[in-house]
Order: C-alpha cells, then structure tokens, then sequence
C-alpha cells in the first residue's frame, strides 16, 4: 500500500513539472510551417536582415542534415539564384520579406539541380 501511495505521488510530480516546464508554452502554433519563415514571424523576431531571421527561426537550415545532403545551401530571391548564397541573405533587409522557405537537398537538387545539394532557402520579397 505504501508503495502504491509514492508512485501516485510520483507520477502526480511528474505529470505537474512536465506541465510547468518552459516548453510547454513555447510549442509553435499549430499553422507554423517548419518549412516556411513568414514576415509576421519575422516581425516578432524583430530582426534586421533574413539572414537574421533564419539564423533566429530555422538556423539547421544553413547546413541541411538529412540524407544525401552536402555542400552549401542553395540562395534563390525572387527567382534568381544568389550567387553570394547564404552570406547575401545579409543584403536582404527584414522589412521586405514576405517569406522565406527551405527545401530539403533532394527537394531542392529536383527543383534546382545540383548545385543545391546542401538544400534551398527561398525568399519571396515584397518589392
């Protein structure tokens, strides 16, 4: 009986400390994309560039981990590639962002070749 009585307690402190910890409330809504950085997300990030938007939001996407990946990440803005990849993200002032997406390197060796064998990140401007 005693020992019935310390696993109840037990698990009750569990199931309450689970409940209270940080990440409990910083659970993404549920119409985030794990894909796709938007300009409200951006906005609440309050950042300067994309390049500081991805870097705060999605940073994995700067060196794509799933199979088959390698090499750099492949830039396109506006549909056209960017020849300074990543690092010309920083000319890309926050404000005129509409999105930003990624594609995984299998994804995105389809959509660009193979040049984006390390994946893609795709950003739509508002200009």
């Amino acid at each position: 009986m005693r020992s019935s009585k310390l696993a109840i307690l037990a698990l009750s402190f569990v199931v309450t400390a689970c409940a209270s910890s940080p990440k409990a409330a910083t659970v993404a809504p549920s119409d985030a994309s794990p894909n796709r950085i938007t300009s409200d997300e951006i906005a609440k990030a309050d950042v300067a560039t994309a390049y500081d938007a991805v870097y705060r939001l999605h940073r994995p996407w700067f060196k794509d981990m799933s199979a088959g990946a390698s090499g750099d990440v492949f830039v396109y803005v506006d549909n056209r590639a960017l020849d300074e990849g990543k690092e010309g993200l920083r000319q890309i002032p926050a404000g005129e962002v509409v999105t930003i997406d990624y594609l995984k390197a299998a994804d995105a060796v389809l959509r660009f070749g193979p040049r984006a064998t390390g994946g893609a990140i795709i950003v739509t401007r508002n200009r």
